[in-house]
């Protein structure tokens, strides 16, 4: 199977989109600056919609490639990092619309950022720090809190700022929870490699 046969899969294609949503986010939300309330409506809508595409792509792809063992190397790259890019580059965008607290973007941010460069080091020194469950509830708490905040407004019966709010709180908890279990992985993966070099001199 040829290089390019092996990306143009269905996984890496919504994993292609994904990243492109999440580029398409970062103007739409920046076009809605200095907007007046009552003209927010549509691009929030907009900016909603295709927030949630994103979302349900990652876990579509996920399925497809774990279910029919489409599993690339640049899944493997670009997978995770798509995901990344969903949340921090539509957090960033919502801290400068005053939405979202800039110390929370840098709590959610800054640890993505943290535990990504751990599992590079990990994966340089040999050692795959698979994901915890902790770490997947984050991110649904923070897809669900930032889908709130890009709507912002009354949804229904719903009210965006309140729904975000709401969400954040266990998106922070997790975040930190599950960063610190990562962390926790590495040091006890480094330290019985240290024993064992040591055992062998």
């Amino acid at each position: 199977m040829s290089g390019k046969e092996k990306i143009s899969n269905i996984p890496n294609i919504l994993t292609i989109l994904r990243i492109l949503i999440a580029i398409a986010l970062v103007f739409l939300l920046y076009a809605q600056k200095g907007l007046p309330a009552d003209r927010l409506a549509p691009w929030n809508w907009i900016s909603l919609i295709l927030f949630v595409i994103g979302a349900v792509s990652d876990y579509i792809d996920g399925y497809l490639a774990r279910k029919y063992g489409w599993v690339t190397n640049f899944g493997k790259l670009f997978d995770p990092l798509a995901d990344k890019f969903l949340i921090a580059f539509s957090l960033i965008m919502l801290t400068d619309l005053q939405r979202v607290p800039g110390w929370i973007t840098v709590i959610l941010v800054g640890r993505d950022i943290a535990v990504t460069g751990l599992r590079g080091l990990a994966s340089e020194m040999g050692v795959v720090i698979a994901a915890a469950w902790s770490g997947k509830f984050k991110t649904l708490a923070e897809l669900l809190a930032v889908g709130g905040y890009i709507y912002w407004g009354d949804l229904w019966f719903l009210n965006g700022e309140k729904w975000g709010n709401f969400f954040v709180i266990f998106a922070i908890i997790l975040a930190l929870w599950s960063g610190f279990e990562y962390f926790a992985r590495f040091w006890k993966v480094v330290t019985m490699e240290e024993k064992v070099e040591e055992g062998k001199q």
